[in-house]
């Protein structure tokens, strides 16, 4: 990890505690909800799920609750105790997720998933593109990307001057993710609140052929 990422992980280790009772009233853990339902109907015990970049696990926790428990669930992230938040709300659900501590370029690719759960996290990538191609490597032929990504908006302004990251309009971020070997399959526009002003959902395959 190299020095930038040790000082993000060190801003998220310190906001790990309080995280999830910040973002649960502005309504993001609603719109990850409304993500992982546009899935449609889904066998979860038939694949395993990487959430990368997992935070408290929001995204995980709103997946296991439309969907139930996946056949494993692994998480990533660079902060520690983050981690470790997301572990305990995950095992209130019963679910028992094992995690990683590192970013998602470097992380090792020891299994393939059969879903991958990003959410704000590649606008905090130097290169975004590397980032989207490492969690391609780790995606199976058939599985899907769901990904949540700050698009141009003044209240996303504030977020990146207080964390430093970027935001992609929809056409930007469908240019990342072909570039990196993805094909769009659905752009979802959250419904109400901050989600709706500062994000969208993306759901994304593999491209036949990999660039």
């Amino acid at each position: 990890m190299d020095g930038t990422n040790k000082h993000l992980a060190a801003r998220y280790d310190a906001a790990a505690e309080s995280w999830h009772r910040k973002i649960a009233p502005l309504g993001y853990p609603k719109a990850y909800g409304e993500l992982v339902q546009a899935l449609g109907q889904i066998n979860a015990r038939g694949f395993a799920v990487l959430d990368a970049g997992a935070g408290c696990g929001d995204f995980s926790s709103a997946f296991v609750a439309a969907h139930g428990a996946p056949k494993a669930l692994t998480l990533l992230d660079i902060s520690a105790d983050m981690l470790k938040a997301a572990k305990a709300r995950l095992r209130e659900s019963g679910v028992e997720a094992s995690f990683i501590i590192g970013d998602i370029e470097s992380r090792p690719a020891t299994q393939n998933y059969g879903l991958i759960l990003c959410a704000h996290v590649v606008e905090h990538c130097p290169e975004p593109v590397a980032a989207l191609r490492a969690l391609r490597n780790v995606l199976q032929p058939d599985g899907k990307l769901l990904l949540v990504v700050s698009k141009p908006h003044w209240c996303t302004a504030i977020i990146r001057l207080i964390w430093r990251s970027k935001a992609f309009s929809p056409a930007k971020t469908r240019e990342l993710l072909a570039e990196a070997g993805f094909e769009t399959v659905e752009i979802y526009g959250f419904k109400a609140g901050p989600p709706s002003r500062t994000s969208m959902g993306y759901i994304a395959t593999l491209k036949e052929k990999n660039p």
